[in-house]
């Protein structure tokens, strides 16, 4: 679960739209799984910061790919979401 987070960080980050966490290590240790990753100080926005979010994520999404899906299966939490590549976005969403 955590090598597919770490994967899909590292992709939003090749789209250069938006701030993604750096990971630094992913493994598995005698406690169970891990993911090290940067830590975000949070903080209550603004309605600029919100207008700028909303032109990062329009900037991320113009990425465009001959299919729709991904290579591999991941998890949102702990409910796994499939990814079959597939050119029907249709079928896909």
């Amino acid at each position: 679960m955590f090598e597919a987070e770490a994967e899909g960080l590292a992709e939003l980050k090749k789209a250069d739209a938006i701030r993604v966490p750096k990971v630094y290590d992913v493994g598995t240790d005698s406690d169970g799984a891990y993911i090290e990753m940067e830590r975000f100080e949070l903080k209550r926005g603004t309605e600029r910061d919100a207008a700028t979010l909303g032109q990062q994520l329009a900037t991320l999404h113009k990425r465009t790919a001959d299919l729709h899906g991904w290579h591999r299966d991941n998890t949102i939490g702990p409910t796994p979401q499939h990814n079959p590549q597939t050119k029907d976005w249709i079928a896909f969403f």
